[in-house]
């Protein structure tokens, strides 16, 4: 239960990032989507991965056999190994590889962790669980409400 404060500090994280990579002013801009590359990664790891048992994934608040319908193909198939070297190493692999062009790409990732966040959500069949997701997103949304961030209520 105590995990879900992370999660959603994670997730709301990634939103507050990926609208600040896109409507922040420099240099804050660069830092942001930093930031989104970092939460990114972490909330992938989180939707995706079941087969961590030392990091807190979506499988723990989910009954085992409640199909995990969720995906990020954009991340899964265009980014995800780039950026987790790009966040790990300053390497001459980033002479080659695909540019990252924030104003083209964060739109589609931001779309697609929303849709992703809301079918993960919909899978919790556990009403402690639904109740402190909404509780922590609703703490994190009051937060960003005056930057203007965007993030979806929850309902139990």
């Amino acid at each position: 239960m105590a995990a879900i404060e992370h999660v959603v500090s994670e997730y709301t994280g990634l939103l507050s990032a990926a609208h600040f990579t896109l409507f922040g002013a420099a240099p804050w801009k660069m830092h942001a989507e930093k930031a989104l590359l970092l939460h990114y990664r972490n909330i992938d790891d989180f939707l995706l991965c079941s087969d961590r048992s030392d990091h807190i994934v979506a499988a723990d608040y989910l009954d085992a056999e409640t199909p995990r319908g969720w995906d990020l193909p954009t991340w899964r198939t265009e980014w995800r190994g780039y950026m987790r070297d790009h966040l790990d190493h300053l390497g001459y692999f980033r002479l080659t590889e695909s540019r990252w062009t924030p104003h083209k790409c964060v739109p589609k990732l931001d779309s697609e962790v929303r849709t992703a966040w809301k079918q993960f959500y919909d899978a919790i069949t556990d009403g402690e669980y639904r109740r402190e997701f909404v509780r922590q997103v609703e703490v994190r949304r009051r937060e960003l409400v005056p930057f203007h961030v965007r993030v979806e209520l929850l309902y139990v």
